[in-house]
């Protein structure tokens, strides 16, 4: 569900996001749970929250859940929540704020960590690149940032969606199919989504496992979360 979660947030599916949320604080809240499984949620909430229109509420709940950052540095969700804390600090008019919350950020990819958090941030990290730095940020972190962008929405595929390898050696339709499986959908409505067959569907699934060495839906969506 954690996962789910996480990947109904990169799509920026509420209704999703909510109904995984919920089931979360269901299995945690009636039990002494660890702080730190807690702390894990908080992100979250503050996706939730800002799909809600409530930013107020999700900056602080980003703000709070990276206060103890080591608890929720799990497949790259800390640098995820300092891309979307950034985004909603620059949106307030806060840029330095905004700066000082993305530091760490270009450290540590420049210390050899994987990108795939920052990518997977897209609805931040589009906010991020198209706003204006000016007096707040170098240009050179500025360029990264728009770097980054064009990575993550694949503007430099030119091959069709179903021949275009990627990353993995998923087409991209596969990997937008992965990104729903990850999401919790069913075969019958990423066939809606994607306007496919249901047995076309079947045959990507059937791919994307085959290709990954995975034996579940569930190991594509912690794959899907931990590169992507």
């Amino acid at each position: 569900m954690y996962y789910a979660a996480r990947v109904a947030a990169l799509f920026e599916d509420r209704e999703a996001l909510e109904r995984h949320l919920a089931r979360l604080e269901q299995a945690t809240g009636g039990v002494a749970a660890p702080a730190t499984q807690l702390n894990q949620l908080e992100p979250l909430r503050g996706q939730r929250a800002w799909l809600a229109g409530d930013h107020e509420t999700a900056l602080r709940l980003w703000q709070r859940a990276l206060d103890d950052e080591a608890s929720i540095d799990r497949l790259g969700h800390a640098i995820e929540t300092r891309l979307y804390l950034a985004a909603g600090l620059h949106g307030a008019g806060r840029a330095a704020a905004a700066a000082a919350v993305l530091s760490p950020v270009f450290e540590r990819i420049a210390a050899g960590a994987g990108i795939g958090a920052v990518l997977i941030a897209r609805p931040a990290l589009q906010r991020l690149a198209t706003a204006d730095w000016r007096g707040a940020l170098d240009a050179a972190d500025v360029a990264q940032l728009r770097r980054w962008h064009v990575l993550a929405q694949g503007e430099t595929r030119a091959p069709a969606p179903d021949e275009a390898p990627q990353i993995g050696g998923l087409s991209a339709r596969e990997l937008e199919v992965l990104g729903r499986i990850a999401a919790g959908d069913s075969n019958k409505l990423i066939a809606r989504a994607f306007d496919l067959s249901p047995h076309t569907v079947k045959r990507h699934v059937a791919n994307i496992l085959d290709k990954l060495g995975l034996a579940s839906r569930g190991q594509a969506a912690a794959w899907y979360l931990s590169q992507v």
